[in-house]
Parts: C-alpha cells; sequence; structure tokens
C-alpha cells in the first residue's frame, strides 16, 4: 500500500519535523499496518545485540562451566565419550538458545508517523500496537551501562495515568503505552520523537481549527469578534442584531426588553437592540 506524504509536512521541500537520527532506516517498517495518507517520519530497527545478550551470557558461563568439566574429566583419566552429554546441555543448547533471540530482533521494527508512535513485533507471530500522539504524556530513556558503552537503550512512551514501570516492556504495553527496545541512539532518538510529538499536536490542532473554519464558511455563519474556539466545540455565532421600532417622541420603551429610551439614541442601553426611528 502506497503512503502518501501529507502537504503540511512540506516546508521548502524539507519535512517540517527536521533531519530524523542516523538510525532511521528506510523501509524497515511493514507498511500494511500504516493507514492511507499517514505520513511515516522515522522508522528503524533495535540493534541486534539488545536481543541476544542473555543469550550469549548464558552461553559464556555455560561454556566455562563444561570447560571446568572437561579438564577434570581429562585429568582423570575418564572416558571423553562422558563429555558428550555436558556438552550438549552446556554448550549446544544455549547456542540454539540464540535463534529466538535473532528472529524476534527480525521480526521487530519501529516507527513514528504524523499521527502516532508504532511498534511491530513478534517471534513467529506479528504483534504490533500503537500510540497517539495526543496520548502520549512523556517519553523516557533507559540506558544501562552495558547497553550505553554498545550504544543502544530503550525508549518507552507512556498514556495518561500509566503508573508502571517504564523500564518493563510488558508493563508499558499493557498500560496503552508504546516500548522501543534496544534503538540505537536512543539519547537523539527520544529527543527527536520528543520534538515530532509537539509538532504534530501542533500540526492536528491546527487541522482541526481549518476543518471548523471550512464547515462554517459552508454554513455560512460569522464568528464573533474576539470569540475564542475550541476544538470539539460548536462555535457560536454572531449575534444577529435586533431592529426595533420606537416612534419619536411617544415611544419611550423598548420593545425588545422594555427598558426607557433616550430620544437621541440609536441602541437599547440594556440590551443592546438597535433602534429604528420612524417618522
Amino acid at each position: 500500500m502506497a503512503v502518501t506524504s501529507s502537504p503540511s509536512m512540506k516546508q521548502s521541500g524539507s519535512s517540517i519535523y527536521g533531519n530524523p537520527p542516523a538510525s532511521n532506516k528506510a523501509g524497515s517498517f511493514p507498511r500494511e499496518y500504516v493507514a492511507q495518507g499517514e505520513s511515516v517520519i522515522f522508522e528503524s530497527r533495535p540493534s541486534i545485540v539488545a536481543f541476544i545478550t542473555g543469550p550469549i551470557i548464558r552461553l559464556v558461563i555455560l561454556s566455562i562451566f563444561f570447560g571446568l568439566i572437561a579438564n577434570f574429566v581429562t585429568r582423570s583419566g575418564g572416558d571423553a565419550s562422558l563429555l558428550y552429554v555436558p556438552l550438549f546441555i552446556f554448550v549446544a543448547l544455549p547456542i540454539l538458545g540464540l535463534i529466538p533471540g535473532i528472529l524476534q530482533w527480525r521480526n521487530t521494527a519501529y516507527a513514528i508517523t504524523d499521527r502516532r508512535t508504532m511498534q511491530s513485533r513478534g517471534l513467529f507471530s506479528r504483534n504490533t500496537n500503537d500510540c497517539a500522539h495526543d496520548k502520549i504524556q512523556s517519553v523516557n530513556l533507559h540506558q544501562g551501562i552495558f547497553a550505553r558503552m554498545l550504544g543502544y537503550g530503550n525508549v518507552s512512551y507512556l498514556t495518561a495515568g500509566a503508573n508502571v514501570n517504564f523500564k518493563k516492556e510488558r508493563a508499558v504495553i499493557s498500560s496503552g503505552g508504546v516500548f522501543w527496545k534496544g534503538v540505537r541512539d536512543p539519547v537523539n532518538i527520544r529527543r527527536y520523537v520528543q520534538e515530532v510529538v509537539d509538532k504534530a499536536r501542533e500540526q492536528m490542532k491546527i487541522k482541526e481549527f481549518q476543518s471548523m473554519a471550512a464547515v462554517l464558511r459552508q454554513q455560512g455563519a460569522t464568528i464573533a469578534p474576539g470569540a475564542t474556539i475550541t476544538p470539539g466545540a460548536t462555535p457560536m455565532q454572531a449575534p444577529v442584531p435586533t431592529v426595533v421600532s420606537a416612534r419619536a417622541p411617544s415611544g419611550k420603551f423598548c420593545s425588545s426588553c422594555g427598558s426607557p429610551l433616550d430620544l437621541n439614541s440609536k441602541f437599547c442601553k440594556s440590551c443592546g437592540a438597535q433602534i429604528l426611528v420612524e417618522a
């Protein structure tokens, strides 16, 4: 499905959101999850290190343990065939344990559009979750020492009223937020995403005002000077002046509100109705 760019995103041939971080990778997010007319501003794939760190650590520890067992068997003159089972348990299985992490990494992608922040993930199946920009209340970054050394981190997007641990992916997703695991260059991504969210909110408000103004023009409504229009609310039309017929000098009271009239006045001092003096 073709995804077109919104005209409001263009400004002198470049995006109004500025240049994305270097980790931006075009075409990395599945386009079937992007709505028609929705513009992808940033998309990226996570660092594979974040998905295989745990299995690698287990592999190293178990390999060291297997080496100790093999050294003991060799020194004691035992049968080397006895090492096949420990070799399978402490080396082969941890190596196979890398496969799920690699598959999960291949099926994970992140994107931010002019409407929402999105995540696509899954091992054998595909799961997606997203959060509209106007629902995001905070953008948080967590980067441990090891992750900082390798240049990746986790970025979480929390919604209003979410009282969760933003470091835990399951907690963030269950509360309606979005969790980006193992993103490259997380500091610049967090800054850029926050700027995009703020700018996107501003653009959505502008579109709401433009849509409201178009409806008013179609209905022929007139907005009163100084009136405040709130998006989502029905604007009030300018009050139509009431023409009151008053005969001078016998007509001394406003026919609209009953207040006394000054003979030389053109408007009622009480209700503001226009007074048409007939000869």
